[in-house]
């Protein structure tokens, strides 16, 4: 090749090759863009599966544009939206990556009610302080507080948030059932008439809302004969009513006396297909919940249910209500039984459980539990299952795999205290706490928890003291909860005045507050030589509500009954 081929050689490929980069940069754009235009399509479709509850099919085309497009707040707050009807826990998640994205109020305030309904009141109490800096504090701001307040066990505080929101916003329909709610839970009998007289003035109404009025009240276990008659009326007369307020109606006359129970299923049936299968499992599901086992079996016999897994799981539901372990455990156990492992080994569990084989029923728990360990949902599944039938002791167990997975501890975490109170173990609840702490060092809920069972059991004290102290002097919205950790914390150094001077200043009806925090108050009156106001600070004050360690301050200063 002579030089001046050469040359042209070089040039030519120079050329190719710059046109190369210019198309793969152009082509950058271009692919980007068709990326985002699949996304908002995939949006779309999401959006319409949502509305039709098709949450299968809505996650699927979700998901693909979560991969298109992770940036884009309105695919975020798609997957937040579907995973708001599904699993709280996950919504939360999302809808903090919605919030993160783009700043939106909407997407903060949704954020706030995801994590209330994971039970994440830590989360939900920092970013209520976010709305509020942000001057965010409308009716919704105080329908989220008033269910921080709920969970601080400050009723009071919680009806004057809910109070405040329905002044402002009468139209918001959680505002309403919250109130009544709330009025339920007080011990003023006045108060709790105001709330049924309000219930049944809503449930008059011949709207949504009173539609949903109608459906709380059918669910309180007070109502009399007459009062489920009237329901019964009202819901067969109202212009929005569906087939599960038919159902609702058909489940109230069940409980009335004389009921029959064959007409009763007659009538059920006129509202499904019995040729569909799906339509058989909601009915059974439905017989199942008015305690019609043995017509759910009928419904539903064993040749049918082995052919789906949830027709099986149906009838295995009225098997077990019916007692009926020893079938339970034949059936579960034959070869074609529509099962997996996982469910296989839970319900075997429970199996060897009602029949005595206790030492069967921990090593089938366990096996269950590890076919679950790498599917959250499996886990999560167990623990639900675990605590309906005050199986505690697995529900830890689960719940301390999923403190492994980071996007579940939180969550773990606050059902693993709430598992461990129930148990008076303070112990496990300071094991809990200490792992939070390493996790969230700057959230003063934890912290203020942290120190509270720290010098309940009389130890850490310097550190708790501190930790108190840097709680009340940092927190922009100091609860009471705060004020008696500190004082419990100057009791525990014998600084007795400076734990009285804490909280005697407080506006407070301490006759309403929670039982603890009365026994620690009554126990620094008697260090004090209160001695009768400490007795009168314990009236109404019963053992079975206080951990071990708050009864040893009860024994110091006084008596509860």
């Amino acid at each position: 090749m002579t030089p001046e081929s050469k040359k042209r050689f070089t040039w030519t490929l120079a050329v190719l090759a710059l046109g190369v980069v210019v198309a793969a940069l152009a082509a950058r754009p271009l692919m980007r863009a068709y990326r985002e235009h699949n996304a908002r399509q995939d949006v779309a479709q999401a959006r319409v599966f949502l509305g039709e509850k098709d949450y299968e099919a809505a996650l699927e085309a979700a998901h693909r544009a979560y991969v298109a497009d992770p940036l884009n707040p309105d695919v975020v707050r798609t997957v937040a939206m579907i995973y708001n009807d599904i699993d709280p826990v996950k919504a939360e998640e999302f809808w903090a990556e919605a919030f993160e994205l783009s700043g939106d109020n909407n997407d903060l305030g949704n954020w706030v009610s995801a994590a209330l309904k994971a039970g994440d009141f830590e989360t939900a109490r920092e970013q209520l302080e976010v709305m509020k800096a942000r001057g965010l504090e409308d009716s919704a701001w105080l329908f989220y507080n008033g269910q921080v307040l709920l969970h601080d066990q400050d009723v009071n505080g919680a009806l004057v948030e809910a109070r405040k929101a329905l002044a402002l916003k009468p139209t918001d329909e959680r505002v309403h059932f919250f109130f009544v709610r709330l009025t339920q839970l007080s011990p003023d009998e006045a108060l709790r008439k105001e709330g049924m007289d309000y219930l049944w003035r809503l449930a008059r109404q011949r709207d949504t809302l009173g539609l949903r009025a109608l459906r709380n009240l059918a669910e309180y276990t007070t109502n009399t004969d007459a009062e489920r008659l009237e329901i019964i009326r009202l819901l067969k007369e109202h212009p929005q009513v569906t087939r599960e307020d038919r159902l609702l109606a058909l489940r109230l006359g069940y409980q009335l006396p004389g009921a029959n129970a064959e007409a009763n299923l007659e009538q059920a049936e006129r509202f499904f297909d019995l040729s569909s299968p799906l339509d058989l499992v909601e009915l059974g599901r439905w017989l199942n919940l008015q305690g019609r086992y043995e017509q759910t079996l009928a419904l539903i016999p064993s040749d049918m249910a082995f052919a789906r897994k949830d027709l099986f799981l149906v009838r295995l539901d009225a098997l077990a209500q019916l007692g009926r372990w020893e079938e339970i455990g034949e059936i579960i156990q034959r070869p074609h039984a529509p099962l997996d492992e996982f469910l296989k080994f839970l319900f075997l569990s429970r199996v060897y459980f009602e029949t005595g084989k206790l030492a069967e029923a921990e090593i089938t728990w366990d096996r269950a539990v590890l076919e679950a360990s790498r599917e959250v949902d499996k886990l999560w599944y167990l623990v639900k299952y675990a605590r309906q039938l005050n199986f505690n002791a697995e529900a830890i167990k689960a719940l301390w795999r999923l403190a492994d997975y980071p996007a579940q501890k939180r969550q773990a975490y606050a059902q693993l205290l709430v598992l461990y109170q129930l148990g008076h173990d303070t112990a496990g609840m300071l094991r809990v706490l200490d792992r939070m702490l390493v996790s969230y060092p700057d959230n003063f809920s934890v912290l203020n928890d942290w120190a509270y069972i720290n010098l309940l059991r009389n130890q850490r004290v310097p550190e708790a003291l501190r930790a108190a102290q840097r709680v009340l002097r940092e927190s922009t919205q100091p609860f009471l909860a705060h004020y008696v950790t500190l004082a419990l914390a100057y009791y525990r150094t014998g600084d007795f005045k400076q734990a009285l001077d804490t909280l005697q200043p407080l506006q407070i009806n301490w006759a309403e507050a929670p039982a603890k925090w009365r026994v620690v108050f009554a126990a620094i009156l008697r260090a004090n030589g209160r001695f009768s106001d400490a007795a009168l600070m314990l009236s109404g004050v019963h053992a079975e509500d206080l951990l071990p360690e708050e009864l040893a301050l009860v024994r110091a200063g006084g008596s509860a009954s």
